[in-house]
């Protein structure tokens, strides 16, 4: 005696097995993606305080594949800063430095409030030296005045030493 049910098993099984291999295929395979770019650690504020007493070839080599970074445009911007011949062109840092800032993902928390500090400053700076300007335009003016005033007083007293070393004409005239 054969039963139905266990002929048909195999083939049952065949099929199951079938549509379960076709529910796998028909799964979304992940595409293929480019390569991921290398991760790149930019420095920190302490990384770049540290580096900015460094020569230029340590900075060059510490910051080596690293020129996209916020903190290495942060310390350019700091060694710009420091430069004697720079000082004078504050202006120009604080625009850059400004600039820096309305990117602040770039920059970690610390370098970002490093570069406003250091924007403060120059803005600060500025104010100053607008009105140590002001103060040396007014000081200008006075010692105009004061040089205009000694000479008219200087013009004074050669006028009254004139006066009294002449005879008077009233006096030398009585009988």
């Amino acid at each position: 005696m054969t039963f139905p049910f266990i002929d048909a098993w195999p083939r049952r099984l065949f099929w199951l097995c079938c549509l379960l291999s076709l529910g796998a295929c028909a799964q979304p395979r992940p595409r293929a993606t480019a390569p991921a770019a290398p991760i790149i650690r930019c420095p920190d504020a302490n990384q770049i305080l540290l580096l900015q007493g460094q020569t230029r070839d340590v900075q060059a080599l510490a910051l080596a594949g690293r020129e996209s970074c916020g903190s290495s445009r942060l310390l350019g911007l700091l060694q710009q800063l420091q430069a004697p011949e720079n000082r004078a062109d504050a202006q120009r840092l604080q625009i850059q430095f400004e600039s820096l800032l309305s990117k602040p993902e770039q920059l970690d928390p610390a370098s970002l409030s490093l570069a406003r500090s250091v924007l403060q400053q120059l803005q600060e700076r500025r104010k100053l030296t607008e009105a140590l300007e002001r103060q040396q335009a007014q000081n200008r003016d006075l010692q105009k005045r004061y040089d205009d005033l000694n000479a008219k007083l200087n013009a004074l007293r050669e006028v009254e030493r004139d006066l009294q070393l002449k005879p008077s004409k009233t006096k030398g005239a009585q009988p």
